[in-house]
């Protein structure tokens, strides 16, 4: 990130800009997301060294993006859980003062996961099992109001997103439900004339 953009990107949303900016950090902030787990559950899943998940997981505590959720004794060792203290997304205020480079950078890794995330439901054995899923995509010409609209359309979609998690997630803690793993991409890019 630029100098300039670090000093105008501050806070979490800094934090969160240079957290997607590095593949593992991310990849622990996602995990984070969706749920609590150990530095040691964390560097097995992502077939990282401890050290390397533990340097990022200093880092995005510091940055506060992820919290401590409590300690469990295993084996005579006590092991930390962490989670993401608030699942977040990059708005316009944040990307607006990015620099160009660290917005392609960032497009690209979130168009990446979104990839894998796509290819890993649509190759599961799980998508015959449910008929109310969710695909689409429209490609349309619009004014340049239109395009603040449909931003905002794709801003409110992520804050329903993140109400009904929570909701749910109230909901799990005490009932027998089984809980439904899902990924939801909102995205909306500009294409090239052509």
């Amino acid at each position: 990130m630029s100098e300039e953009a670090s000093e105008a990107v501050d806070g979490l949303d800094k934090a969160l800009v240079d957290t997607v900016g590095h593949e593992v950090g991310y990849a622990i902030y996602r995990v984070l997301t969706e749920r609590p787990a150990s530095a040691t559950e964390l560097a097995a899943l992502l077939s990282q060294p401890r050290s390397t998940v533990g340097d990022q997981l200093r880092k995005l505590i510091a940055s506060g993006l992820v919290e401590c959720t409590g300690e469990e004794t295993r084996r005579g060792t006590t092991e930390r859980f962490y989670r993401a203290a608030s699942p977040r997304w990059l708005d316009d205020d944040v990307t607006a003062k990015l620099d160009p480079r660290q917005k392609r950078r960032t497009a690209l890794r979130v168009a990446r996961e979104a990839a894998v995330d796509m290819s890993l439901a649509l190759q599961s054995d799980l998508l015959d099992q449910r008929d109310d899923w969710c695909v689409g995509s429209s490609r349309i010409t619009v004014d340049s109001q239109g395009w603040r609209e449909l931003a905002e359309i794709h801003r409110h979609a992520l804050e329903e997103v993140e109400r009904v998690r929570d909701e749910s997630a109230e909901r799990l803690d005490g009932e027998d439900d089984k809980p439904l793993r899902a990924i939801s991409w909102v995205m909306l890019l500009e294409l090239p004339d052509g």
